[in-house]
């Protein structure tokens, strides 16, 4: 998540969620719904998406890098 959003707008529910981050009951009918209620805010969504794009591309990373090392140890 970009740097302050970690536990705030990059934590929007997928499809909004029915609580708010306190507890509180509450249906929300989509993710911008939920940001603006609960943060005043209409970027949560993108914000979580890019985070989850970095975590997607670094995972691939991860994985192939481990791959290669074990094509050159069986080898």
């Amino acid at each position: 998540c970009a740097p302050g959003t970690a536990n705030t707008l990059c934590n929007v529910p997928v499809g909004g969620g029915n609580f708010f981050p306190n507890g509180t009951e509450f249906n929300f009918s989509n993710e911008s719904m939920w940001c603006d209620l609960v943060y005043n805010a209409t970027n949560c969504t993108e914000i979580r998406d890019e985070a989850q794009q970095d975590m997607l591309f670094f995972s691939y990373l991860f994985y192939n890098t481990n791959g290669g090392w074990g094509l050159l140890l069986v080898i």
